[in-house]
């Protein structure tokens, strides 16, 4: 049987052949492991959801691909005299549905017609899902063609990608967020597309990818943060936080005040209107001198704390809040009493200190007592350009996910 490598192809000289998907499953549970087929059209689409073989589905229309489980792993059987004529190509993918990723497996083989055998390289993939290579026509003739290429997600967002109707989600897989973040993501601001790849690798390590919230950034506009404003660090923080926004909220808004001496809640923040956004709201003109106009220079965090806490305290999914400062916290007893009296409401905060010095009492969140929940943490960055986006995710949702474990066995939410 010849070996093939990624991107080699080969006739297939069969009318009615096997393609068997041999795994050895490493660490993940075999049941955690799916493989599934797709009758594809000249677009690269399904023509109706029917072209979607998979475990629960096992077969297409006139029996042209049918899938069954066997030892070590799963057989699909072509008789490519009974594929319809307008199919032109079968991707074979397999996916994972835990918190597992490939790079957990010890590997995967895919061999054709006992013709020939390609064994992607998988060993250090952060992917749920591989699409290991595909059956096609041309020139009138049946091929095989290596793949081996990633795709974030599971076993939902691949069918997504190929045109399923996964509405009512036929796949009962919970996955179908993560790969609809980076739909939502290409389709409305293409320039993101890598966040979006970032964020999904750690929405999927936390379990977060089927979490709804609402999305609120807190931005410190105090004179001292003028560097980080004119360097573009806060508008590559917003970019961050409006990809989360676009996960967790059904609106794909993200709620944001600006403060300083004054706060204020600046318009919503959308795909849309995110670049330029900060340029947006800085006050203009040449002799401008504050960062937001009427807000001042100063820091005075307690009004647009309460602010934020009166906005979200009454509604009924969570709140992820993302607080930005450089720093010169002093009203260190104001805000601790403000963070000690949400800890009841759906309400998580996640400072986060920019570049500065100072936080004061955000330092010494996680040994506050006399909460009800756990509901604040704090990390800073030292130099934003050279944190990594897996990094800064990976930071930023951090203690969200006990929060919201035990946010909800109290009944918060």
């Amino acid at each position: 049987m010849n070996a093939l490598q990624s991107g080699q192809n080969l006739v297939i000289d069969k009318n009615t052949f096997d393609v068997n998907v041999m795994i050895h499953a490493g660490v993940v549970d075999m049941n955690d492991i799916d493989v599934s087929a797709y009758l594809l059209a000249s677009n690269k689409k399904v023509r109706s959801d029917a072209d979607f073989i998979f475990y629960n589905q096992p077969t297409s229309e006139a029996n042209a691909v049918s899938l069954k489980a066997i030892d070590g792993g799963f057989a699909f059987t072509f008789d490519v005299s009974r594929m319809p004529a307008d199919v032109t190509s079968v991707p074979i993918t397999v996916a994972i549905h835990s918190s597992h990723a490939f790079r957990d497996v010890s590997n995967v083989t895919i061999s054709v017609a006992n013709l020939f055998s390609f064994t992607p390289k998988n060993q250090s993939m952060s992917e749920k899902a591989l699409i290991l290579g595909e059956v096609y026509k041309h020139n009138d003739k049946w091929k095989f063609k290596a793949s081996g290429m990633g795709f974030y997600g599971g076993l939902g967002p691949l069918a997504i990608n190929y045109g399923v109707d996964v509405a009512g989600d036929p796949t009962e897989q919970p996955a179908t967020t993560s790969v609809s973040l980076e739909k939502k993501i290409a389709d409305n601001a293409p320039r993101l597309i890598n966040l979006a790849k970032a964020a999904t690798v750690s929405l999927e390590k936390n379990n977060l990818t089927q979490i709804k919230a609402r999305v609120g950034f807190v931005l410190d506009c105090s004179g001292s943060m003028t560097r980080q404003f004119s360097s573009g660090h806060v508008q590559s923080v917003l970019d961050r936080i409006a990809v989360l926004a676009t996960q967790f909220d059904d609106d794909m808004a993200l709620d944001l005040w600006a403060f300083a001496n004054k706060c204020k809640k600046c318009p919503d923040v959308t795909l849309q209107n995110l670049d330029g956004y900060i340029d947006s709201i800085r006050s203009k003109g040449f002799f401008a001198s504050e960062i937001v106009k009427g807000l001042g220079f100063g820091n005075n965090e307690p009004p647009v704390l309460e602010a934020v806490l009166q906005h979200y305290q009454h509604t009924n999914i969570p709140a992820y809040v993302i607080f930005i400062t450089d720093g010169g916290i002093y009203e260190n007893k104001k805000i601790e009493k403000i963070v000690r009296d949400a800890s009841d409401k759906p309400i998580f905060w996640q400072c986060v200190g920019l570049g500065g010095h100072g936080y004061g009492v955000l330092e010494k969140l996680d040994d506050m007592g006399g909460r009800v929940c756990d509901n604040a943490d704090f990390f800073a960055i030292d130099d934003f350009a050279t944190i990594k986006d897996e990094e800064l995710y990976a930071r930023l949702l951090n203690e969200f996910p006990a929060w919201l474990k035990d946010a909800k066995a109290k009944g918060i939410y």
